[in-house]
C-alpha cells in the first residue's frame, strides 16, 4: 500500500508541473515615464578664492588670512549664514624658478597660499553686488557657479506625477496599437532623477561693478517604471 501511495504523490507531481508548463505566460508591459518640472532657480552656489604670494610661506599665510578674512566680513554683511559658508581647500606650495641648465634644481623662489570657500546665496537677486564685493574684499579667484532650488521636495512631486502619466500614455499607445487591452498595474518603480544640476561655469576676470547674472533654469526630473497587465 505505502509503495502505490508514493507512486500516487509522484504521478501527481508530474501531471503537476506538466500542466504548469503548459499555463499562459502572464501577459504584461513594461515602460518607462519622465517628468520634468522647470522652474526659475532661487538659490546659487559659487566657489571663490584668495590666492597670495610671497618670498616665505609664513608671509604668503599672512596676507592669504588677511584676506580671507576680509572676504568672510563680506559674507556676514551679505546675509550669508554661517551654514553656508564651508571652506573647500587649503593650500601653500612653492614657486620655482624655472633653470636653464638641466642639471640644476629649480630654485624656489616664494610660496603662494591658496584658500577656497563654497558658498550658498540664497538671496539669488544679490548675486551679482555679492561677487564685486567678495572682489572688491580680495578675493581674486571664481572657480564656478551653479544655480539650484531650496525647497525642491513639491516640485519632485509634480515631476513623479508627471512620469507616471507620461508612461500610462505609452502603454495606453503600445496596447492600442498591439490590439490589446491595458489592464491593471502590476509594479511601479521611481528608476532615476533628482535636481537637474546645471553646468559649472568658468569665470574670467571679475568685473568693476556688479556683476550681471543670467539665472536662466533649472529642472526637476523623476523616472518611473510601470509594469502594466495586459488584459
Amino acid at each position: 500500500m505505502r509503495f502505490f501511495t508514493v507512486l500516487s504523490i509522484a504521478t501527481l507531481m508530474v501531471v503537476g508541473a506538466a500542466q504548469a508548463q503548459n499555463l499562459p505566460e502572464t501577459r504584461k508591459i513594461t515602460v518607462q515615464g519622465e517628468g520634468v518640472i522647470l522652474t526659475s532657480p532661487d538659490m546659487a552656489m559659487i566657489t571663490v578664492g584668495v590666492s597670495r604670494s610671497a618670498k616665505k610661506a609664513a608671509a604668503a599665510l599672512s596676507a592669504n588670512s588677511s584676506d580671507m578674512s576680509a572676504v568672510f566680513k563680506v559674507l556676514v554683511a551679505a546675509g550669508i549664514a554661517p551654514r553656508d559658508m564651508q571652506t573647500s581647500g587649503l593650500s601653500l606650495h612653492p614657486r620655482r624658478e624655472r633653470r636653464s641648465s638641466n642639471d640644476l634644481p629649480p630654485k624656489i623662489v616664494g610660496y603662494e597660499a591658496v584658500n577656497t570657500v563654497h558658498i550658498r546665496v540664497r538671496d539669488i537677486d544679490s548675486l551679482g553686488a555679492v561677487l564685486d564685493q567678495l572682489a572688491r574684499a580680495g578675493a581674486n579667484q571664481i572657480h564656478s557657479i551653479s544655480f539650484g532650488i531650496q525647497e525642491p521636495r513639491p516640485l519632485m512631486d509634480q515631476a513623479r506625477q508627471a512620469a507616471v502619466l507620461d508612461a500610462r500614455s505609452k502603454a495606453e499607445l503600445y496596447a492600442k496599437a498591439a490590439g490589446v487591452s491595458l489592464g491593471d498595474v502590476l509594479r511601479i518603480d521611481e528608476v532615476g532623477g533628482g535636481q537637474q544640476q546645471p553646468q559649472f561655469a568658468r569665470m574670467g576676470a571679475m568685473a568693476a561693478e556688479a556683476m550681471p547674472i543670467a539665472r536662466g533654469e533649472t529642472g526637476i526630473n523623476v523616472n518611473v517604471q510601470i509594469v502594466y497587465l495586459l488584459e
